[in-house]
């Protein structure tokens, strides 16, 4: 069964699964949001839940898309990665840096073939 579990935070910041038992959860299913866990979503085997308000049954389609929608909004929040972008930056210069030399090279030699000394 897929859930929605609200409220998720306890009152000493320690998350509060609402009486669902954590062995019963299909590992990796859980999806909290980005930023503060106020709530999350999950699969469980678990098929009778205490009756309490912060537990929403879910079917799988509405799990799958607000995973989706979470993942999704997750990723856009990620840092951007620093490594990344100075290695794509430095193989542009290099491939700029070698263009450069190969036009170098093709003047000179043109220069060369002309008569021209420098």
């Amino acid at each position: 069964m897929f859930v929605r579990i609200d409220n998720l935070l306890g009152k000493k910041g320690q998350i509060d699964y609402k009486g669902i038992d954590m062995d019963d959860i299909v590992i990796g299913t859980q999806v909290y949001p980005h930023g503060a866990p106020s709530y999350c979503i999950l699969e469980t085997e678990q098929t009778t839940f205490p009756d309490n308000p912060d537990i929403t049954v879910l079917t799988e389609q509405e799990y799958n898309d607000l995973s989706e929608q979470m993942r999704a909004e997750i990723e856009a929040n990620q840092p951007v990665d620093q490594v990344q972008i100075l290695t794509s930056q430095v193989e542009t210069l290099q491939a700029e840096d070698k263009k450069n030399k190969q036009t170098n090279a093709k003047m000179l030699l043109a220069l060369a073939r002309s008569g021209i000394t420098v």
